[in-house]
């Protein structure tokens, strides 16, 4: 069945994962000979060009599959980490429209409040990692970066109980001790803060900003 479009982007879907690119495009090239329009074949699309480095392109073949199918969630977080990483900020508008399509996946509001602090709004992104901490207890990365923000905040001690619970969740993380380490020794507690760039050294022994700052 050479032109049953379903297959077609499987197996454009299976070269891509295995880096093929030209015949993946070849693969996708078909579908669009039978459904200029095709909105899965678009979201590959714009993988594909993201993976060989032309966003331009990448943000041009989401957008084309948003604009055939609005509830493609997916492709509406995939434009806002695009926009988001060309510091563009109509990225947030995206993160909403995915959010407003799912709202139970907590990169997405990760995502959304990586991109607000990035474009000068912090009070908006402490204020949706708190919500997301809230919602997703067990998610670490929003309690890691919740508690980078209140650091850099000056909420110190709200910074340290913060990277407590990312330790907590996941007590193999390096980073996370060494910026409560960082936190620690802000607030005066050099004994603490000594035992976390240890702890830090001890499961990653090349983390040399934990060597220097243990010295």
């Amino acid at each position: 069945f050479p032109n049953h479009i379903p297959s077609l982007l499987e197996a454009a879907r299976l070269r891509l994962i295995l880096q093929q690119h030209i015949p993946a495009m070849a693969l996708l090239d078909k579908v669009f000979l039978r459904d200029p329009s095709q909105p899965d074949a678009w979201y590959l699309a714009g993988h594909l060009f993201l993976e060989m480095g032309d966003t331009a392109r990448a943000v041009n073949a989401y957008q084309k599959a948003v604009d055939t199918r609005p509830d493609m969630r997916n492709a509406w977080k995939q434009l806002g980490d695009v926009l988001t990483a060309l510091h563009i900020e109509r990225a947030i508008s995206y993160y909403d429209n995915a959010l407003r399509l799912d709202s139970t996946e907590p990169e997405l509001y990760h995502n959304k409040a990586y991109a607000l602090n990035l474009f000068g709004n912090r009070a908006e992104a402490i204020e949706l990692f708190r919500q997301l901490c809230s919602r997703f207890p067990s998610y670490e990365p929003g309690f890691y970066h919740l508690a980078l923000l209140l650091a850099e905040s000056d909420s110190t001690q709200a910074a340290v109980e913060h990277f407590g619970v990312a330790i907590r969740l996941n007590p193999s993380e390096a980073g996370s001790y060494l910026q409560r380490a960082k936190a620690l020794q802000k607030l005066g507690d050099r004994p603490g803060a000594r035992s976390d760039l240890e702890t830090a050294l001890r499961l990653d022994p090349g983390l040399e900003e934990a060597r220097v700052l243990l010295k």
